[in-house]
């Protein structure tokens, strides 16, 4: 019983801090993550772009810092800053222009690493002709290995090229 007596003491104040100010916790946190991404961590680069992007830890939304912390850890080769980079040029946010060309670029460093996301938006570009010319059988190529890694969409898309032979052999089965 002493055990738990000791352990309730530590436990109590800190659970009384977590229920009646968690905005204090994420910020201390957040503030640490800021740290880390000055520093040149990749990771919490990628984190801290998320953050700015979803506003979480108790940052307002930013997408100009998102998409700059998004660069910083994309140029150090992380997958997912890399399509989220992407994203943001395909959608123009922050104060980037929407580029179908750079958001192809960027997809395709995260596809090349077999990130799914990237893989299906990178065959979307190719199957709509965006950044790059039509090539329906190179879109396949891109979905067929999202949907292999359980991209429901890429799956879906994949399925409607087999039905119509678009840049696949014909085949209603598939």
């Amino acid at each position: 019983m002493r055990f738990c007596g000791r352990s309730l003491r530590w436990i109590l104040p800190v659970l009384l801090v977590l229920v009646t100010a968690p905005h204090m916790v994420a910020n201390s946190g957040t503030a640490v993550l800021i740290e880390e991404a000055a520093s040149g961590d990749g990771m919490a680069q990628l984190n801290l772009g998320l953050a700015y992007a979803n506003a979480l830890g108790g940052l307002s939304t930013d997408y100009t810092q998102a998409v700059y912390w998004f660069r910083k850890a994309a140029e150090l080769g992380y997958a997912e800053a890399q399509y989220n980079l992407g994203d943001a040029y395909a959608n123009g946010l922050g104060e980037l222009p929407m580029d179908a060309t750079q958001a192809l670029y960027w997809y395709r460093k995260a596809a090349e690493q077999g990130y799914p996301e990237a893989q299906y938006a990178v065959g979307k570009l190719y199957a709509n002709g965006q950044g790059v010319p039509k090539n329906d059988a190179e879109a396949a190529g891109w979905l067929r290995k999202a949907a292999e890694q359980g991209i429901a969409i890429a799956q879906a898309s994949l399925g409607v090229r087999h039905f119509y032979g678009l840049g696949v052999p014909k085949d209603e089965t598939e």
